[in-house]
């Protein structure tokens, strides 16, 4: 495996080169840069998954460094170089508000040659080296399997499918989570294949259930990349024809950014996608910026609403009125409804007397293997749950507690 990568901006170049040679001795391949024009080329072709960075720079360069980090390269691993008084906070806000990289490490100065060394070593076992080459090999040798969430019908108690959730089961680190490798996912070639393997899997598992007499559904995300191609429709149809599902069994889920990031092209293919069968949602909505003139136009046949409105809304009046209006907007474009994020009952209960059909969340289990959700869908199947609302109100809590 090739070694972790590591770009370095300091004003001075002798710091930056200091910097440099005791990050190759911890293993990494280290380049030092003097300014923001310089860092802004080699971070392009690099491909980091580590960045030191001067904070002193940045004040005097301004803090477009930091903003093109946070946007475009989420997964970098951020090492900060402080004056004596250790304060990160400009660079802590930003990343923290804008889901960017994290701060792995902070530097004071002056620098040691023991601590920095420590600094290194430290970061490069946490990160396990997740950059182009590990998420490569991890693709070439499917080191990735699901998980599966249900999702409950909130009228009769019933699940009405389950959600695949990704995870890279990584050599040194074990379980990783999409969101510490989707990014730089997105950014290789590597994404189409990434989500094959999860397609490929998901129509496996409803195989091995549909041979039990299980019959249900399973979610599976796709990137923006994904909707590049317009043989996407074509290679998932073949995939289904291939494992013998039928392709309304397959729910594929976008989120908001992804379906209005090209509108027109996303019509396109997803329209492609319905004619064939398979059922489309709209996942984490609320968050970004669709034009509902385009959501509208768009063939979507569920819509999720984004946890982030939900976790709060037994609290908030403004969530309560914000969720509301998206389930209105839903019903009356004809869409289903999911609330996400659903950690209790109380929770529950509103999105419940707001009008939502269906859930999922912790409140009713978390992510299970599909040995456990398999025990889940015999008991909780719809003939399981004729008594919906007992089941509902009495029953979630303890089975979130014992799965």
């Amino acid at each position: 495996m090739t070694p972790s990568r590591v770009l370095i901006i300091d004003g001075d170049q002798a710091v930056g080169s200091y910097i440099a040679a005791i990050a190759a001795k911890s293993g990494f391949a280290a380049e030092a840069v003097t300014s923001a024009e310089e860092f802004r080329q080699r971070i392009a072709t690099l491909r980091p998954s580590h960045v030191v960075l001067d904070l002193r720079l940045v004040a005097t360069q301004g803090d477009e460094l930091l903003r093109e980090l946070a946007a475009n390269h989420q997964a970098v691993r951020l090492m900060v170089m402080t004056d004596n008084d250790g304060s990160v906070g400009p660079a802590s806000r930003l990343v923290e508000f804008s889901n960017g990289p994290k701060i792995a490490a902070t530097l004071r100065k002056p620098l040691s040659a023991a601590d920095l060394s420590a600094v290194f070593e430290d970061t490069a076992d946490a990160v396990g080296a997740i950059d182009e080459a590990a998420l490569q090999q991890a693709v070439d040798n499917r080191q990735f399997h699901l998980v599966f969430q249900p999702k409950i019908d909130l009228t009769h108690g019933h699940t009405v499918g389950f959600e695949a959730l990704l995870r890279w089961h990584h050599p040194r680190r074990g379980i990783i989570l999409p969101g510490e490798f989707l990014p730089l996912a997105e950014t290789l070639a590597v994404m189409d294949e990434l989500t094959t393997i999860v397609i490929d899997r998901a129509l496996d598992q409803l195989r091995r259930w549909s041979d039990q007499g299980l019959e249900t559904t399973l979610a599976v995300n796709v990137s923006a990349v994904n909707l590049k191609s317009f043989r996407f429709a074509d290679r998932v149809y073949q995939s289904c024809l291939k494992a013998g599902i039928a392709p309304d069994r397959l729910i594929i889920e976008l989120t908001e950014t992804a379906a209005m990031a090209d509108p027109v092209r996303a019509m396109d293919i997803m329209t492609r996608l319905r004619l064939k069968g398979f059922r489309l949602s709209i996942d984490d909505f609320g968050t970004g910026y669709s034009s509902l003139v385009q959501l509208q136009r768009l063939p979507f046949s569920e819509l999720k609403i984004d946890r982030a409105l939900i976790i709060d809304c037994d609290r908030s009046r403004q969530s309560r009125i914000i969720v509301k209006a998206i389930i209105d907007l839903a019903r009356n474009l004809g869409l289903s409804t999911i609330a996400e994020g659903i950690e209790t009952a109380e929770t529950l209960n509103v999105v419940r007397e707001l009008g939502c059909q269906s859930a999922q969340g912790y409140h009713f289990a978390r992510p299970l293997d599909a040995v456990q959700a398999e025990t889940w869908l015999k008991t909780h199947s719809r003939a399981a749950a004729a008594d919906s609302c007992t089941w509902i109100s009495s029953n979630s809590q303890s089975l979130a507690g014992k799965t």
